[in-house]
């Protein structure tokens, strides 16, 4: 009767045991399912005005704007869309032509914004890649060019506005 009793003893600590893992188990889900990602108006609530933003311009092109003191744009980043934390030496580097990328800079800064042309074409070029810049009176422009996998190819399009509010880095 003894053994019995033992018996029936550890079957009920064993399911006490499942059913305190159960009612874990259940409690954790719970506050993951309740949890919820967080989105810009909550962000932005919490930490105030991000200095940093990205836009999707066009469907597969995005523009990235880092912002001064001022809350105006020291930096735009005109590129293809990519995955948020990427590799800056990544082979198969998306590209758009270089007449799209044109666009989206006059769309961006209207070439009246840019200033006199202080001095334009400076190249450098290293392998599969090539950068291209002009300088402005109120910016400097570069591109920066993939040959790797498609001749011509525009990798991204920096602006940096030339203002005292960028000189000092952003916010």
């Amino acid at each position: 009767m003894a053994s019995t009793t033992g018996k029936a003893a550890a079957e009920k600590r064993k399911a006490v045991t499942l059913d305190v893992r159960t009612l874990l188990a259940c409690l954790a889900f719970s506050a993951l399912a309740a949890s919820e990602p967080q989105n810009s108006s909550n962000l932005r609530a919490r930490y105030g005005q991000p200095d940093i933003e990205r836009f999707a311009i066009r469907p597969e092109i995005t523009v990235t704007a880092q912002y001064g003191h001022d809350g105006k744009a020291c930096i735009l980043l005109i590129e293809p869309r990519q995955a948020f934390v990427h590799s800056f030496y990544e082979q198969r580097q998306p590209t758009i032509s270089k007449d799209v990328a044109l666009e989206l800079l006059d769309e961006a800064v209207p070439p009246a914004t840019r200033g006199k042309l202080l001095l334009g074409g400076a190249t450098v070029q290293t392998g599969c890649s090539a950068f291209e810049s002009d300088s402005y009176e109120n910016m400097k422009i570069g591109f920066v060019h993939s040959f790797c996998i498609k001749p011509g190819g525009v990798a991204k399009v920096q602006v940096n506005f030339k203002r005292t509010e960028c000189d000092s880095g952003s916010k």
